[in-house]
């Protein structure tokens, strides 16, 4: 059971429980598909073969706003493929975003030559994407992947901005759950050869903690600096770009200074095993339930 990865982790395992008893409908409430209109049954379908991640976390929204948000993903969402595609030539992108108000009129039209839009920075280090995967070119692969995470963590400065300017608590929570995911994902994935021969992910307890966790702007600013100062205490000097991580780190560390405080622990007294093993037992009943949302919106 995934749940045994949180043993170590006490404050996760107290946010699992607060999750399963009403800790969940608290921060996203669940659809109502009785009042909802055909219209929009179909909108939440294309939307979770989209992206479930965003289907699940849109229920944080308050009940007026899921519609319309849900709507503007999903036009964004196809507009986003084709500006994002870095191998389509100027000469084709630039009329199809002119036209792509249009293009949404015609359920004829359709868009199918997109590619793999990081491929302008894979393709520095090696030929083939495949080759990562490749213990001979472990330095390459980490170097590649070290790149596509500092350049995410540009945007830190921005994301922290706009959550700094949201007052509506539904809002808030459907903006900030998945910035903190992200920069827990990123913090897993930084630097570790593992990406390339298995599954990095975060807890699920991690994941729970979080999403409870993000309630308000400083909670997030903790979050967020617990898991860059971690990212920054693994920057190899070999890297080359480990100047540009190191400056990217410092500069989110400094606004995201706040009195909060998040950490995890990782300890195993005997009595805190000896009643992990016991709740476990209980976990198991409505586990599957959390494995589900945690699936989804990862």
């Amino acid at each position: 059971m995934d749940i045994l990865k949180s043993f170590g982790h006490p404050e996760e395992l107290l946010a699992l429980f607060r999750f399963k008893f009403g800790g969940c409908d608290a921060v996203i409430p669940k659809y109502d598909y009785g009042t909802m209109s055909p219209s929009m049954k179909v909108c939440l379908d294309l939307l979770t073969k989209t992206s479930r991640s965003f289907a699940s976390v849109i229920q944080a929204l308050d009940v007026e706003l899921r519609g319309a948000v849900c709507n503007f993903y999903l036009v964004l969402r196809a507009l986003d493929t084709v500006e994002d595609d870095m191998t389509i030539p100027n000469e084709v992108k630039v009329p199809m975003l002119k036209q792509f108000h249009k293009n949404l009129e015609d359920p004829d039209w359709k868009f199918m030559d997109s590619k793999d839009k990081d491929a302008v920075v894979w393709s520095k280090y090696r030929p083939s994407i495949g080759d990562f995967a490749k213990p001979e070119h472990q330095q390459e692969a980490l170097a590649c992947l070290n790149e596509l995470i500092t350049n995410a963590l540009e945007l830190i400065p921005s994301s922290l901005h706009f959550m700094s300017r949201l007052h509506n608590q539904s809002v808030f929570n459907f903006v900030a759950i998945p910035q903190v995911m992200a920069i827990a994902t990123l913090e897993r994935c930084y630097n570790n050869p593992k990406v390339f021969s298995g599954v990095v992910k975060i807890r699920k307890g991690e994941a729970v903690r979080m999403m409870m966790g993000s309630s308000s702007f400083d909670k997030v600013k903790a979050i967020m600096k617990h898991f860059v100062v971690q990212i920054q205490a693994r920057i190899p000097e070999s890297d080359p770009h480990s100047k540009q991580t190191h400056s990217l780190c410092q500069k989110a560390i400094s606004l995201c200074d706040t009195s909060q405080q998040y950490s995890t622990s990782n300890i195993y007294p005997p009595l805190y095993v000896s009643m992990g093993l016991t709740l476990s037992a209980i976990a198991y009943t409505y586990w599957s339930q959390i494995g589900q949302w945690y699936e989804d919106l990862l």
